[in-house]
Parts: structure tokens; sequence; C-alpha cells
């Protein structure tokens, strides 16, 4: 190895000089790793930049874990689009309710959930329709009080069933009875909605029940379903889903169907039952045919001159009679 001179021996003791901080000492420039002399080259740099490197990788992944936690706190609630529903079936049936007296409420003002007239046909003069056929005398007034009929009947068709009830207004003198087995017999008739397995139908008097069909006095009928046309008529209130059959027709019948009391009966429980189904009125689709079942026969067979044949049966020969829906009733 080559020998130096020695320096100089100094007067005044000292302290050895420190490399400058901003110049970093210099190293023999023999076999040294790329990394002593990155860092000779380079001083302070050489310090700083793994520095800002390993900062770099810590603030992007604190951006990258900031934006999935926050995205994981957002509710589902908010990207949900449409609200979920769902349909509850009653835990119990309704209560079961046993015969009793059914007062009315007060009158009932005309509205959309009774299917009366509200315009007299053609073809008749309102003095011609509110003239009741000749026959029994009725009660006018009754104590504005109802009795359901008790007892239950076999199930009639073979469709869905559709359970009723029967009652009667108190003060009519009339066998109830009678009345209960009459809407029985009508519901059960093969030319009745019951035609073709589309429905079946039983009376019941303490289970519940779709509907009740009772038979009232003229006046109370009036405050039950309206008195617009000052006729005698029959209705389904459906705010009481109840049809309430007129005691004066039940004795007495429609000018229309020609003193046939039997006919009759069958047609004002059918027309009123199938109000409670969903059916509206209908008129005369041609001169000579049945009358639909859904025409207001009550009033009358003819409309815009067509004038059918008086018909208690939503069917005939096994056909569903129809005909144009009615204009104003």
């Amino acid at each position: 190895m080559p020998s130096h001179p020695s320096p100089p021996a100094p007067q005044h003791p000292r302290t050895p000089a420190r490399p400058d901080a901003e110049s970093p000492a210099r190293r023999p420039r023999g076999r040294r790793s790329w990394l002593v002399r990155f860092v000779d080259d380079n001083g302070w740099r050489a310090y700083a930049v793994p520095v800002l490197v390993v900062a770099t990788v810590v603030w992007i992944g604190n951006v990258a874990s900031g934006s999935t936690s926050h995205a994981s706190r957002t509710p589902a609630a908010a990207t949900r689009t449409h609200p979920i529903t769902r349909t509850v079936p009653p835990s119990t049936p309704p209560p079961a309710s046993a015969p009793r007296s059914v007062p009315p409420s007060g009158p009932v003002a005309a509205s959309a959930d009774r299917d009366q007239p509200t315009a007299l046909p053609t073809g008749h003069s309102q003095r011609e329709l509110q003239a009741l056929p000749a026959g029994a005398s009725y009660p006018l007034r009754g104590d504005g009080t109802f009795a359901l009929v008790p007892g239950s009947t076999p199930v009639s068709g073979t469709g869905p069933l559709h359970r009723y009830r029967v009652s009667v207004e108190r003060g009519l003198s009339i066998d109830a009875a009678g009345f209960a087995a009459a809407v029985a017999k009508t519901l059960g008739d093969r030319r009745g909605w019951v035609h073709g397995g589309a429905m079946s139908f039983q009376r019941v008097s303490t289970s519940p029940a779709d509907f009740t069909i009772t038979l009232t006095s003229s006046l109370t009928e009036r405050s039950m379903c309206g008195y617009t046309l000052k006729v005698e008529t029959s209705c389904f209130n459906g705010g009481r889903e109840t049809v309430y059959v007129n005691v004066s027709r039940w004795i007495r019948g429609a000018v229309a169907f020609g003193g046939d009391i039997p006919l009759y009966r069958y047609y004002v429980v059918n027309h009123e039952v199938g109000h409670a189904l969903g059916h509206h009125h209908m008129t005369c689709p041609k001169t000579g045919s049945p009358a639909p079942l859904m025409m207001e026969q009550t009033l009358g067979t003819t409309t815009g001159g067509r004038t059918c044949r008086p018909n208690a049966w939503p069917y005939v020969n096994g056909v569903f009679v129809t005909g144009p829906p009615a204009a104003g009733y």
C-alpha cells in the first residue's frame, strides 16, 4: 500500500472537524456497494426518497380504506328502490256473531255504494211504475230493528263459497223462516249464480258471513237505500254489505211481471245478490229476448224502444244473458 506523508503537527489541540451536514464526507471509491454510492452521490436526498415512498404508500392506503369504509356505512335503505311489502293474514278469524237485533244507525245518504237506479227507463210513465200490482196488503213501517233468522243450510253449488245471513225487520208480521227458505231455494237453483260450478252459497246465522239479505218495510228501505225516484225498489247497500228487499215488492211484485209473484221473488233476490257479487245494471238488448237479470225489471223491461221478456235468472238455457250497460240506472 503506498505511504502518505504525515501531516504537520498542530500547534494547538482542536476538535476534528465534522463533515458538513449538506456535504457528507467522501468515502474512498474502492469497492463500494450501489447503496453506498447512491448515498454518497445524492446526500440528504438519498434519505428523503424512501421516506416519501413510504408516506405515499400509506396515504394511498388510507384513501382506499376511507372510501371503502364510507361505502360500508351507507344505509341499505338508501339503495333500495322499492319498499318491501307483504300481506299478513289475520291470526284468527272474525268472531262469530250470535243472532241479535240489528238496529239501523240512521238514514244512509245516496252513494256509489248502493246499486239503485237513478233514472227511470223509457217506455213507462212514473205513475205506471209507482203503481204496485193489486194484491195483499203489506206493512208500510216496521220497528227499525232486524232479527237474524236462526239456522243454516247445506252448501249449494260447487264453486267458491259465499256465506250469507238472512234477517227480517221486526214488526212486519212476515214468516221469517219462509223468507229464508225462499232465499235459499233461489240461490241454490242451477239457473242461478251457481250454474256450472261458478260459485256456491250457504246460509249461516252464527258464523261469519259475506253479506246479509234482509226483508224490510218500505219506509225503512228508503232510509237504507234512498228514495230518489219516489218508486218502491230494493237495493244492495255496499257500505253495510246488505241486500234490502222491499216488503211491498215481495208481496205485490212489479207491473212488468204481470202478477207472477214467485217469478218476481226469484228475480229480486238474484238481482240484488248480483250486485253483492259485483255486477251492475244492464239494459234490454233486443225486443223479445229475455231481459238480462241485471236489468232493473222492477221499473220495466223496455229501454230505447226495445222491450224484453221478464226474466228471473242470470242463465237461460245454460247461457248467461247480457245486454248493453245501463246509463243512469
